[in-house]
């Protein structure tokens, strides 16, 4: 049988050839429409979940899939030398895009979005992504471990806002207050906050080249006010969930104490590395043995 399940046969030419070839075509044309209109007949939900599902590429099925959850002033492209070195070991590895335009929202989405996934899952959060995975795992027994990359672990009632005060407090102020670049006043929640493009290199990736710091820079995702400054409404999944914590000792951001002070809180195993506070971008290779080793040792 051919392609188009037309018996195969012999055809010398002429007006024969181009009838058979339009039978073909038409009948390729019908079933392509008939699929078409299958997938549509299918539930809004069935679709999302579908489209929402890795490709593995190859990777082992039996390893969790590996979700990088980006922070403030980044995006999903600072991942991307961490992703080739986790894929190249076989690891399925996603990293969505949020919006930080709130905290819950955030929450919300990279819940539907892992579970969408339907598999074992390994959360990894930088920065702000930190808070993300701490709500968007709470009670999910899929989510096999955290990672926490130089990031915010709140607690119910905590904000990100309230950490940095804390750490403000306890440890003297970080270097990222006078690179702050609202768009507007901090009291309104839609307000945008950016890092200063000419000392973002300095303050948030001193030990990246000046090259590829500039691109960060002009490529950040600014946070909203409400992002920082909404609460945790939820159990914090670090509480049920064995959790990594990588402690950038050179941070500028967040107080290299701060974050020793939140991996002690939430019991992870503790791996300190000599890194700006772009840790995923400045050694990717670290940060991906940290992930595998995290994966490797996950419930």
């Amino acid at each position: 049988m051919s392609d188009f399940g037309l018996r195969s046969r012999t055809v010398l030419g002429g007006a024969g050839a181009a009838k058979v070839s339009w039978r073909a075509g038409l009948r390729g044309v019908v079933l392509a429409a008939f699929s078409l209109l299958a997938w549509i007949a299918l539930p809004e939900a069935a679709r999302a979940s579908e489209g929402a599902r890795p490709t593995t590429n190859g990777a082992d099925t039996n390893k969790p899939v590996v979700v990088l959850v980006h922070g403030a002033w980044a995006d999903g492209g600072s991942w991307s030398k961490v992703i080739s070195r986790l894929q190249a070991d076989g690891y399925t590895v996603v990293a969505p895009a949020i919006r930080m335009a709130s905290l819950s929202d955030d929450i919300a989405a990279t819940r539907k979005f892992i579970t969408d996934l339907h598999a074992p899952v390994l959360l990894v959060g930088h920065s702000y992504g930190g808070a993300v995975i701490t709500g968007a795992a709470s009670g999910l027994t899929f989510v096999k471990g955290l990672v926490f990359l130089a990031a915010f672990a709140p607690d119910t009632g905590e904000s990100v806002l309230a950490l940095i005060a804390q750490f403000d407090s306890q440890f003297g102020p970080s270097r990222v207050g006078p690179v702050l670049r609202p768009d507007g006043p901090l009291d309104n929640p839609q307000t945008l906050i950016y890092l200063d493009r000419a000392q973002f290199g300095d303050v948030f990736a001193q030990d990246v080249d000046r090259e590829r710091a500039a691109v960060l820079a002009a490529a950040q995702r600014p946070a909203s006010a409400a992002s920082f400054g909404e609460p945790l409404q939820v159990t914090p999944a670090w509480r049920q969930i064995r959790s990594w914590y990588q402690v950038s000792t050179q941070d500028r951001v967040i107080q290299p104490d701060g974050e020793r002070s939140l991996a002690h809180r939430i019991g992870a195993e503790t791996i300190e590395v000599d890194s700006s506070h772009a840790s995923p971008v400045a050694h990717p290779e670290v940060i991906a043995r940290i992930i595998e080793k995290a994966a490797q040792n996950s419930n």
